[in-house]
């Protein structure tokens, strides 16, 4: 899955995770996570740790979290508010991810640049939410068309 991720990209480069509306939906089965910013699909694909569809941000609900043996998510609601990213309180939906270094990550060759124009030849978001793709396209593509 590719997401379009202005603020998502650096969060996930800080974060190991994506932080979205609570119970969004998403496809069954998948197993990675690729971000489309500045025109291109970024070169990381972060392996799928866990899907959490709600999650409360607070210091309580880390320390649950915590205290249930769930220490990476504890420490993602704690960075998630003491950095000001969201605010306590807040619900959101949260994928814990394999960081950019992580030998699950899929390093590809490089960006994949978009090339999807208008009728009119006007440059084209290849998606504004999330959209899905294979990971064999993913290695093989050098422009979004050839996915």
């Amino acid at each position: 899955m590719i997401v379009a991720a202005r603020s998502a990209w650096p969060e996930y480069r800080r974060l190991a995770a994506y932080v979205c509306q609570p119970g969004r939906s998403f496809r069954e089965g998948l197993t990675h996570f690729g971000f489309y910013t500045d025109g291109a699909i970024q070169p990381l694909l972060a392996r799928i740790r866990a899907y959490h569809p709600e999650v409360l941000l607070t210091r309580e609900q880390a320390e649950s979290h915590r205290s249930a043996g769930r220490a990476e998510l504890a420490d993602l609601i704690a960075a998630l508010i003491k950095e000001g990213y969201r605010p306590e309180g807040e619900s959101n939906g949260v994928f814990l991810l394999s960081a950019s270094e992580d030998l699950d990550t899929i390093q590809l060759d490089g960006p994949i640049v978009n090339d999807t124009v208008t009728e009119t030849g006007r440059a084209w978001a290849w998606t504004l939410g999330q959209r899905y793709t294979s990971l064999d396209r993913l290695r093989t593509a050098t422009r979004t068309s050839d996915l």
